[in-house]
């Protein structure tokens, strides 16, 4: 029996690690690129608006390209190790997790452009929408997946309870990150005027990466 039973593999750390220093080290790095002398109001101004005109936008695109490998490695962590590995649910939410940092990629790659005059510029302007529904999409949808599984088969049969609240926990944040990026909840509370996108997205991003 022990020899069948599931062990931890040596790799999960060094995924975990990865995973966890990547995030940190985007979140730092989008911290200095919002830093500098600009006129930018970052509560109406979003993430791209920064990554394109910001005095250290090199800053944040490297920051974006950090969130998508902390993308990957999480993915990895849910498919090759911890309670989850083995189980189908796992394998595609690696894919989708995959599949938002392509999404990221696009994002840092297709610096947003307001007014698009020409063909490319409304090449590079579609590419990187199509980037951030990606990311936003298969975000969701990995949520979804993962507490799906979790609440109707807990990983853990020592406290299935933690398992089951997890996995609702993780289906709940669905419909509330789409209401922080679509109905200004974090304005409305703030008391804030205007539209409030830049926050509306930040607030989102940080509740979904939570």
């Amino acid at each position: 029996c022990r020899l069948l039973k599931p062990t931890t593999p040596p790799y999960h750390a060094m995924f975990w690690i990865s995973s966890t220093l990547c995030m940190y080290m985007g979140i730092s790095w989008m911290l200095i690129g919002h830093n500098g002398e600009h006129s930018i109001d970052w509560v109406e101004a979003g993430i791209s608006t920064f990554a394109a005109r910001a005095p250290r936008k090199a800053w944040i695109t490297a920051a974006i390209l950090m969130f998508a490998s902390s993308l990957v490695f999480l993915g990895l962590v849910l498919s090759f190790t911890g309670p989850l590995r083995g189980r189908l649910s796992s394998h595609v939410s690696c894919m989708l997790l995959g599949s938002a940092a392509v999404g990221l990629y696009l994002v840092a790659m297709y610096e947003e452009i307001d007014n698009p005059q020409s063909h490319a510029d409304v090449r590079q302007q579609a590419f990187h929408d199509a980037g951030v529904m990606i990311f936003i999409s298969c975000s969701l949808l990995t949520l979804l997946c993962i507490g799906t599984s979790c609440l109707i088969y807990p990983p853990s049969h020592h406290s299935p309870m933690t398992g089951g609240v997890a996995g609702l926990l993780m289906i709940a944040d669905v419909p509330f990150v789409k209401g922080l990026m679509e109905r200004n909840w974090t304005g409305r509370i703030l008391k804030l005027e205007g539209h409030c996108m830049g926050l509306r997205q930040r607030s989102s991003f940080a509740a979904l990466g939570v």
